[in-house]
Protein backbone atom coordinates (compact mmCIF):
# COMPACT_ATOMS: atom_id res chain seq x y z
CA UNK A 1 0.00 0.00 0.00
CA UNK A 2 1.11 3.73 0.14
CA UNK A 3 3.64 4.82 -2.07
CA UNK A 4 5.76 2.48 -5.02
CA UNK A 5 9.27 3.67 -3.32
CA UNK A 6 10.21 2.24 0.08
CA UNK A 7 9.67 4.21 3.38
CA UNK A 8 12.80 6.41 4.09
CA UNK A 9 12.85 7.21 7.49
CA UNK A 10 16.53 9.15 7.57
CA UNK A 11 16.09 12.33 9.94
CA UNK A 12 17.97 14.92 7.84
CA UNK A 13 16.37 17.93 6.53
CA UNK A 14 17.52 18.41 3.20
CA UNK A 15 14.63 17.37 1.17
CA UNK A 16 12.59 19.50 3.36
CA UNK A 17 14.44 22.61 1.93
CA UNK A 18 12.75 21.84 -1.93
CA UNK A 19 9.30 22.49 -0.55
CA UNK A 20 8.78 25.15 -3.11
CA UNK A 21 9.89 22.65 -5.62
CA UNK A 22 7.96 19.67 -4.63
CA UNK A 23 5.32 18.25 -7.18
CA UNK A 24 1.86 19.30 -7.41
CA UNK A 25 -0.02 17.26 -4.61
CA UNK A 26 -2.91 15.32 -5.73
CA UNK A 27 -5.80 16.24 -3.55
CA UNK A 28 -9.68 15.84 -4.45
CA UNK A 29 -11.81 18.61 -4.80
CA UNK A 30 -13.91 17.32 -1.44
CA UNK A 31 -10.34 18.11 0.18
CA UNK A 32 -10.01 21.98 -1.03
CA UNK A 33 -9.85 24.51 2.19
CA UNK A 34 -9.99 28.12 2.57
CA UNK A 35 -6.10 28.44 3.17
CA UNK A 36 -6.28 31.96 4.91
CA UNK A 37 -8.81 30.07 7.36
CA UNK A 38 -6.33 27.56 7.95
CA UNK A 39 -2.87 29.58 8.12
CA UNK A 40 -5.12 31.34 11.36
CA UNK A 41 -5.65 27.87 12.19
CA UNK A 42 -2.17 26.75 11.87
CA UNK A 43 -0.96 29.85 13.69
CA UNK A 44 -3.67 29.82 16.67
CA UNK A 45 -2.70 25.91 17.21
CA UNK A 46 -6.46 25.66 17.34
CA UNK A 47 -8.57 22.29 18.43
CA UNK A 48 -9.39 20.20 15.33
CA UNK A 49 -11.23 17.29 16.92
CA UNK A 50 -8.39 14.85 14.76
CA UNK A 51 -9.30 11.24 14.40
CA UNK A 52 -5.38 10.66 16.14
CA UNK A 53 -5.42 12.43 19.17
CA UNK A 54 -8.35 14.60 21.50
CA UNK A 55 -7.30 16.58 24.56
CA UNK A 56 -9.52 15.13 27.81
CA UNK A 57 -12.81 17.63 27.07
CA UNK A 58 -12.54 17.48 23.01
CA UNK A 59 -14.49 15.67 20.79
CA UNK A 60 -14.13 14.14 17.06
CA UNK A 61 -15.07 16.99 14.42
CA UNK A 62 -18.46 16.14 12.85
CA UNK A 63 -16.36 14.75 9.08
CA UNK A 64 -14.18 12.71 11.42
CA UNK A 65 -17.01 11.25 13.41
CA UNK A 66 -18.74 10.88 10.24
CA UNK A 67 -15.75 8.89 8.45
CA UNK A 68 -15.95 6.64 11.81
CA UNK A 69 -19.87 5.87 11.46
CA UNK A 70 -18.93 4.90 7.59
CA UNK A 71 -15.78 2.79 8.87
CA UNK A 72 -18.20 1.20 11.50
CA UNK A 73 -20.65 0.28 8.51
CA UNK A 74 -17.80 -1.39 6.42
CA UNK A 75 -16.70 -3.44 9.78
CA UNK A 76 -19.63 -4.66 11.54
CA UNK A 77 -21.44 -7.79 11.18
CA UNK A 78 -23.66 -8.54 8.20
CA UNK A 79 -27.07 -8.13 9.03
CA UNK A 80 -26.32 -6.82 11.89
CA UNK A 81 -26.65 -3.31 14.01
CA UNK A 82 -23.22 -4.34 15.83
CA UNK A 83 -19.49 -5.59 14.87
CA UNK A 84 -17.22 -8.11 16.87
CA UNK A 85 -14.65 -6.62 19.24
CA UNK A 86 -11.69 -8.33 17.91
CA UNK A 87 -12.47 -6.32 14.86
CA UNK A 88 -11.51 -3.06 16.58
CA UNK A 89 -8.09 -3.28 15.28
CA UNK A 90 -9.12 -3.45 11.76
CA UNK A 91 -11.54 -0.65 12.25
CA UNK A 92 -8.43 1.61 13.84
CA UNK A 93 -5.86 0.35 11.12
CA UNK A 94 -8.81 1.58 8.24
CA UNK A 95 -8.77 4.99 9.95
CA UNK A 96 -5.57 5.22 10.16
CA UNK A 97 -4.59 4.16 13.90
CA UNK A 98 -0.96 3.57 13.82
CA UNK A 99 -1.39 1.42 17.41
CA UNK A 100 -0.08 -2.45 16.56
CA UNK A 101 -2.73 -5.03 17.00
CA UNK A 102 -1.79 -6.14 20.79
CA UNK A 103 -2.48 -2.86 22.05
CA UNK A 104 -5.26 -2.61 20.38
CA UNK A 105 -6.96 -5.48 21.72
CA UNK A 106 -5.66 -4.85 25.31
CA UNK A 107 -7.62 -1.67 25.57
CA UNK A 108 -10.56 -3.04 24.12
CA UNK A 109 -10.31 -5.79 26.80
CA UNK A 110 -10.26 -3.24 28.97
CA UNK A 111 -12.74 -0.74 27.43
CA UNK A 112 -15.62 -3.73 27.29
CA UNK A 113 -16.40 -7.50 28.45
CA UNK A 114 -18.93 -7.67 25.69
CA UNK A 115 -17.87 -9.07 22.09
CA UNK A 116 -19.65 -6.85 20.30
CA UNK A 117 -20.15 -3.15 20.05
CA UNK A 118 -22.64 -1.02 18.21
CA UNK A 119 -21.61 1.86 16.53
CA UNK A 120 -22.05 4.33 19.71
CA UNK A 121 -19.86 2.14 21.36
CA UNK A 122 -17.19 1.64 18.66
CA UNK A 123 -17.10 5.44 18.35
CA UNK A 124 -16.46 5.93 22.26
CA UNK A 125 -14.09 3.33 22.02
CA UNK A 126 -12.08 5.17 19.33
CA UNK A 127 -12.79 8.49 21.50
CA UNK A 128 -10.94 6.49 24.23
CA UNK A 129 -8.15 5.63 22.04
CA UNK A 130 -7.78 9.01 20.57
CA UNK A 131 -7.32 10.40 24.28
CA UNK A 132 -4.84 7.95 24.84
CA UNK A 133 -2.80 8.89 22.14
CA UNK A 134 -3.37 12.89 23.05
CA UNK A 135 -1.03 12.22 25.85
CA UNK A 136 2.04 10.00 24.57
CA UNK A 137 1.56 11.87 21.21
CA UNK A 138 2.14 14.84 22.97
CA UNK A 139 5.31 13.59 24.90
CA UNK A 140 7.19 12.77 21.55
CA UNK A 141 5.79 15.76 20.06
CA UNK A 142 7.18 17.91 23.01
CA UNK A 143 10.86 16.41 22.33
CA UNK A 144 11.05 17.97 19.25
CA UNK A 145 10.19 21.35 20.52
CA UNK A 146 13.08 23.89 20.61
CA UNK A 147 13.82 24.56 24.55
CA UNK A 148 11.84 28.06 25.48
CA UNK A 149 9.15 27.35 22.19
CA UNK A 150 5.58 25.83 21.91
CA UNK A 151 6.06 24.67 18.42
CA UNK A 152 8.00 22.46 16.21
CA UNK A 153 10.09 22.79 13.82
CA UNK A 154 8.82 20.75 10.12
CA UNK A 155 12.39 19.85 9.51
CA UNK A 156 11.25 17.40 12.71
CA UNK A 157 8.03 16.32 11.02
CA UNK A 158 9.44 13.35 9.70
CA UNK A 159 11.57 12.57 13.30
CA UNK A 160 8.10 12.62 14.96
CA UNK A 161 6.12 10.74 12.88
CA UNK A 162 7.99 7.91 12.91
CA UNK A 163 8.46 8.23 16.91
CA UNK A 164 4.43 8.15 16.89
CA UNK A 165 4.32 4.94 14.29
CA UNK A 166 3.96 6.40 11.02
CA UNK A 167 6.25 5.62 7.86
CA UNK A 168 7.00 8.52 6.58
CA UNK A 169 7.28 9.26 3.01
CA UNK A 170 9.67 12.31 1.83
CA UNK A 171 8.05 13.52 -0.84
CA UNK A 172 4.41 13.15 0.07
CA UNK A 173 5.81 15.17 3.41
CA UNK A 174 7.15 17.76 0.86
CA UNK A 175 4.11 17.74 -0.94
CA UNK A 176 1.47 17.94 2.14
CA UNK A 177 3.33 21.16 3.11
CA UNK A 178 3.10 22.88 -0.02
CA UNK A 179 -0.41 22.34 -0.35
CA UNK A 180 -1.09 23.69 3.21
CA UNK A 181 1.18 26.59 1.96
CA UNK A 182 4.06 25.75 5.22
CA UNK A 183 7.47 27.09 4.00
CA UNK A 184 10.41 25.13 4.73
CA UNK A 185 11.71 27.16 7.96
CA UNK A 186 7.96 26.99 9.23
CA UNK A 187 6.96 25.56 12.45
CA UNK A 188 3.38 23.87 13.82
CA UNK A 189 1.94 23.64 17.26
CA UNK A 190 0.79 19.99 18.42
CA UNK A 191 -2.97 20.90 16.92
CA UNK A 192 -1.17 22.06 13.34
CA UNK A 193 0.86 18.66 13.92
CA UNK A 194 -2.29 16.97 13.63
CA UNK A 195 -3.94 19.01 10.85
CA UNK A 196 -0.24 17.88 8.87
CA UNK A 197 -1.36 14.64 9.66
CA UNK A 198 -4.93 14.69 8.14
CA UNK A 199 -3.71 16.47 4.82
CA UNK A 200 -0.49 13.94 4.90
CA UNK A 201 -3.01 10.57 5.03
CA UNK A 202 -4.86 12.11 1.67
CA UNK A 203 -1.61 12.00 0.19
CA UNK A 204 -0.88 8.17 0.50
CA UNK A 205 0.38 8.59 3.87
CA UNK A 206 0.42 5.43 5.82
CA UNK A 207 0.88 4.31 9.30
CA UNK A 208 3.08 1.26 9.85
CA UNK A 209 0.89 -0.72 11.42
CA UNK A 210 -1.00 -0.85 7.83
CA UNK A 211 1.96 -1.79 5.80
CA UNK A 212 2.69 -4.80 8.32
Amino acid sequence: EGEAEAPDVDSSDDDLSEVADAAEPKVHEADAVDKKILARQLRDDLPCGSRWALAREESFADPEAAAMHAAFERHKILKSSEMFKDDLFELARYLGCPLSRERVKALADDFSRYNELDDDEALSFLSQLAKQQFTSWRVEFDKCVPRGSRRMPVAHLRELMVAVGFQPQRRTIRETLEFMGLASDADLGFNGFLRFLGFYRRHEGFPSAELA
